[in-house]
């Protein structure tokens, strides 16, 4: 089992009329690393409500939809569909797939087009990704890596072993691990049309353990 971490994923599209929709979900995520690659994997209900809508456009108005919250995006009603979605990043190329009632696998790679099948109940849409740039961010370091950003190396929470805690010289101690954040922007097609131009943001946010 890897480590569990807090994501969060905020969305912008903007469409040819130049109206501008911000989605932000947040989910509780299993977080672990193999072969230099990074993973995450979390659930969703498949039709999440939304709490707030706010829309953007020419004009100056603004709209955010917000999607449920992080304990109904970890733990499906009973009886609810849900999404299985997995993220994976290494080498400069970040991976989203989602298994359930949506299925698709998109694929983000700096300056290249993938096309991808985006499956729903409703139909299939054939969908072309073309990404404009894309980026890994570590905590604490404002310097943006984006041509072959390394994945830093999260500490685990349970690195400490619990009869240890008390054995340690201070008395007062926390551990603060990494934020990583993920930064892609790209054009989205759909049956070879322009949709949208959108940019993808994923916070990837480690526990703290604090002991006073």
């Amino acid at each position: 089992m890897g480590t569990i971490v807090q994501l969060t994923l905020i969305g912008r599209q903007r469409d040819s009329a130049g109206e501008e929709t911000v989605t932000k979900s947040t989910a509780t995520a299993e977080y672990y690393e193999k072969n230099g690659t990074l993973y995450l994997l979390y659930k969703e209900p498949s039709e999440s409500s939304e709490t707030a809508a706010e829309t953007k456009n020419n004009s100056g108005d603004t709209a955010e939809i917000q999607k449920d919250s992080e304990d109904a995006a970890e733990i499906p009603k009973k009886g609810e569909a849900v999404v299985h979605n997995r993220i994976k990043y290494k080498d400069n190329l970040l991976e989203v797939t989602r298994n359930g009632t949506i299925n698709t696998r998109m694929v983000f790679e700096n300056g290249k087009e993938h096309i991808t099948d985006y499956a729903t109940p409703y139909g299939c849409l054939r969908l072309g990704i073309l990404t404009h740039s894309l980026e890994i961010i570590p905590s604490g370091n404002s310097k943006r890596n984006s041509a072959s950003p390394s994945i830093p190396t999260a500490p685990k929470p349970d690195a400490i072993p619990r009869n240890k805690v008390n054995e340690l010289p201070h008395n007062h101690y926390t551990i603060n691990l990494n934020e990583i954040i993920i930064r892609t922007s790209y054009s989205l097609t759909a049956e070879g049309q322009p949709v949208s131009d959108c940019n993808l943001e994923i916070r990837i946010k480690f526990p703290s353990i604090t002991r006073k």
